[in-house]
């Protein structure tokens, strides 16, 4: 086992699975803690390799001097150390670290000692027997006997230390096994949100195309390297090459390439993609767009591109986004830039510039463009024309005809109005000037040139979400910004209350006759029904019932209660029965204070119109209320009505 040990973490994630750490200096201080116990444990294995070495020896040289004893023993007729089967065992399973050495060391151990002391008995009993023998040579046995005893007795704490560090290190390598397996965990873990990510970014720029789960197994070799794999129709298994156009090829390397960004530590927030998408066509560029301004809208992108109409395409979709054309290079200057001009300012330019025909013609190619783009966004049907080559009077004309098919509000619906009369009053000038050439038409003014591109912005700005400039879309008899979050906006219904109508109805109780306080007693009644049915929609209420509103209005934080049952009790038993109600002067005016009170919470502040409702994502989160129209940081939302 190999451990590099290093001061500081090179940055704060493990270094293992990769993922952020939540305490980094109590991350690092365990790190130190474990390597220093690696380290000891490495000693230890050092220790213990020399110690066998030098045991390896002791017994090399314990084997020759028990030969010499035991020859002096057959001399001297006294037992001899019978321990040459377990001296060949040991030299067999010498260098082994497992448990079957050290028992076999162990055995030996006390072997030994029980002929040791067999020996010295014998010996002892010799000396009394054997005055032959010198008092020298005694001494000299009993000497090595001593140190033999001593050697045998640090043998045995040796053994006891070995057996310790085993043990360490058999623990040791339990949590590195367990360590390899929660790594492979995580590889795999990442591997399959990868595969998540990809294929839904592949699924945003080729849509039903039958090539689908696409995934990175893990190549089992040594090198570990990883496999690209999809299904194609009923081809299981397959690789992209085989199926895949160069253009889709590239899309798809785009997509892996977005995936690995995504799910990578966001170190730095910069992507630079250059001419990735010079090989797919204009659709799927357009596609490509969309992708990356919804689902890398926190990066700053940088991208290159030959593409000019691909380029005019990233700045409309991405917001605060900015062209700079490269003009030329050379060796010695390097590249020169110059200014992009958006295509409307760029009409502006013309007439400032006093070049009112060119502005005309210019103006009437951005038109077309707007024109087809709302075609597309507001599913408008007009009568087709070969490879999408429309001209601007179908154009304008499937615009009038959507108009009075829908209508929204009146303010929006007299401004479109205004706008299509002043745009059909200008047209034919760039028919004149900007389509064809009339030597008496190159006399345009100027001022006529203006008049047709404030026509065409207005109609451009109508239909574009206030927040961020994009064309709205029809959805769901709406024309709701599909690129601001949140994007799904569910209710399809006017607001059908008065603004004020409450301050309305308790002034209409001065100076009345009883009929007319009657007939406005009803108004009210019929505007508490009207809240109950607009509730039901902006709160998005699975059906029209009163009593989830007013549990709705018990839990809002700016009332009481109690005291919200109290009047909910009481208006559900004077004006929401089923039976006639006959209102007089204080009941009307009773009425109107505890609808009022209900109300408060839930209207606007500022245009007094009721109020929409986000319900929290679990039961222990706070709703949320907004105004659709005076906030401003929620997507533009236009309610539409389809007339008959």
């Amino acid at each position: 086992m190999r451990i590099a040990q290093t001061n500081q973490l090179a940055d704060e994630s493990c270094p293992l699975c990769e993922q952020p750490l939540a305490d980094v200096t109590q991350f690092q201080q365990r790190l130190e803690e474990r390597l220093s116990e690696l380290e000891q444990v490495s000693q230890a294995q050092q220790e213990m390799k020399r110690l066998q070495n030098q045991a390896s020896q002791q017994l090399s040289e314990l084997a020759l001097q028990l030969e010499q004893i035991n020859e002096a023993a057959a001399v001297l007729q006294l037992p001899a150390f019978e321990l040459q089967a377990q001296m060949t065992t040991l030299q067999k399973e010498n260098g082994k670290r497992d448990s079957q050495f050290l028992n076999s060391f162990t055995n030996f151990l006390e072997e030994l000692g029980h002929q040791h002391q067999r020996f010295a008995t014998e010996a002892q009993n010799l000396l009394f027997l054997e005055e032959n023998v010198t008092a020298q040579n005694m001494l000299d046995l009993h000497t090595f006997l001593s140190e033999l005893s001593t050697d045998i007795l640090g043998l045995q704490a040796r053994q006891e230390k070995i057996t310790q560090q085993q043990q360490t290190l058999d623990q040791l390598t339990i949590v590195c096994d367990t360590i390899e397996a929660e790594r492979k965990q995580e590889v795999k873990r990442n591997l399959e949100r990868l595969e998540e990510d990809f294929q839904h970014f592949y699924s945003m720029l080729h849509p039903h195309e039958g090539f689908e789960n696409i995934r990175l197994p893990v190549r089992v070799s040594a090198t570990k390297s990883l496999k690209l794999k999809a299904d194609f129709y009923v081809k299981q298994d397959t690789h992209p090459l085989a199926f895949l156009s160069e253009g889709h090829l590239d899309s798809l390397g785009l997509c892996i390439f977005l995936a690995f960004i995504k799910n990578a530590e966001k170190k730095f927030d910069i992507i630079v993609l250059d001419d990735v998408l010079s090989t797919v066509d204009a659709g799927h560029r357009l596609r490509a767009a969309n992708l990356l301004a919804k689902e890398f809208d926190q990066y700053q992108l940088i991208i290159t591109t030959h593409d000019k109409l691909w380029a005019n395409e990233l700045n409309r979709i991405i917001n605060k986004s900015e062209i700079i054309n490269v003009r030329t290079w050379s060796k010695g200057v390097g590249a020169t830039f110059v200014p992009h001009i958006p295509d409307w300012e760029f009409c502006q330019k013309l007439i400032d510039d006093a070049r009112p025909a060119e502005a005309i013609a210019t103006t009437g190619v951005q038109l077309e463009k707007l024109l087809s783009d709302l075609r597309v966004n507001l599913q408008i049907a007009i009568p087709a024309a070969e490879d999408d080559r429309y001209t601007l009077k179908p154009l304008l004309q499937g615009i009038e005809s959507w108009s009075g098919k829908y209508k929204a509000d009146k303010h929006f619906d007299q401004s479109l109005k205004a706008i299509m009369l002043s745009i059909n009053e200008s047209i034919f000038l760039r028919n004149w000037v900007g389509a064809h050439y009339n030597a008496w038409a190159q006399q345009v003014s100027t001022s006529e040139a203006q008049d047709f591109l404030d026509a065409s912005l207005k109609l451009k700005n109508i239909f574009s979400c206030v927040n961020c400039g994009q064309l709205l879309q029809y959805k769901n008899n709406a024309l709701v910004c599909g690129f601001c979050p949140p994007v799904s906006i569910i209710h399809e219904r006017k607001f059908e209350m008065n603004s004020d109508w409450l301050t309305e109805t308790l002034s209409f109780f001065n100076g009345t006759d009883g009929s007319f306080r009657i007939l406005k007693g009803r108004t009210v009644g019929a505007g508490l029904k009207r809240f109950i049915t607009d509730a039901y929609v902006l709160w998005r209420l699975p059906d029209e019932s009163w009593p989830q509103i007013f549990t709705i209005a018990k839990q809002h934080p700016d009332n009481d209660s109690a005291e919200i049952a109290k009047l909910v009790n009481h208006i559900e038993q004077t004006y929401l029965q089923d039976s006639e109600w006959e209102p007089t002067m204080d009941n009307i005016q009773q009425m109107a204070a505890d609808v009022h009170t209900l109300l408060r919470p839930f209207t606007c502040p500022s245009c007094y119109r009721l109020m929409t409702r986000e319900a929290g994502e679990t039961e222990n989160d706070p709703d949320s209320y907004f105004c659709h129209e005076c906030d401003r940081t929620r997507p533009t939302y236009i309610p539409l009505t389809k007339t008959s």
